[in-house]
């Protein structure tokens, strides 16, 4: 465990960073197969029809793909993302501020006393972020199941 946060586990995080980052590549290359290879029922040339017109699905998935790779980046480059974020290791320009350490920083940052600090658990946090940012790189892929494709049916 990290001296500098507590309950914070570098290694476990890399995983669940890493593993984050396979789900969310496995669901851009199934959204695009869809994309390329199924042919919509409901929604023509893949355009979710709405009030204002329609939105094409394609852009849904760009948006998505950056999404993705954010989180493969994250992924790839996890030990130099700890030295910068948690450590301040490696910074080349001097700062303007005054020299703080991590737990300050994170005090003034986040408005936590030291009470409530500790009760933070870093590693599930991290976790449910990541879960979330799979199912946000995953919704195109719910809305071409769901609204185009019209599976599962009833």
């Amino acid at each position: 465990m990290s001296g500098e946060l507590p309950n914070f586990h570098p290694d476990c995080c890399e995983k669940v960073a890493r593993i984050a980052a396979v789900a969310n590549v496995f669901l851009l290359v199934v959204q695009v197969f869809i994309l390329v290879a199924v042919s919509p029922t409901q929604c023509l040339g893949w355009q979710i029809p709405n009030k204002l017109g329609s939105s094409s699905l394609w852009g849904i998935v760009a948006i998505a793909a950056f999404g993705v790779v954010i989180s493969v980046y994250r992924a790839l480059t996890w030990k130099k993302f700890v030295q910068r974020s948690i450590y301040g290791e490696g910074e080349e320009e001097p700062s303007r501020f005054p020299p703080i350490g991590p737990r300050e920083a994170i005090n003034r940052l986040v408005g936590f006393d030291e009470s409530l600090r500790k009760q933070v658990i870093t590693d599930q946090l991290f976790l449910a972020v990541n879960v979330g940012w799979t199912l946000f790189c995953g919704f195109p892929l719910f809305l071409m199941l769901g609204v185009c494709v019209g599976w599962p049916k009833p």
